[in-house]
C-alpha cells in the first residue's frame, strides 16, 4: 500500500470479516477460494461501507 500510494495511486482499504465473506460468496455463487471472488468482495465492501481512505 505504501509504494501504491508514493506512486500517486488512491488506496481504499476496509475490514475483512472472513464470516461475511463466506456469506457474500454463497449469496453471489462464488468460489470462496478464487482471487475473482476476494476482488469481488473487496469491491462490494468499498462500495457498500465507508472504506479508509488513504
Amino acid at each position: 500500500m505504501r509504494s501504491m500510494l508514493h506512486a500517486g495511486h488512491s488506496v481504499k482499504a476496509g475490514s475483512f470479516i472472513p464470516a461475511e465473506y463466506v456469506e457474500y460468496c454463497q449469496a453471489e455463487q462464488l468460489p470462496p477460494d478464487s482471487a475473482v471472488s476476494r476482488a469481488r468482495y473487496a469491491a462490494a465492501v468499498c462500495e457498500e461501507d465507508e472504506p479508509f481512505d488513504r
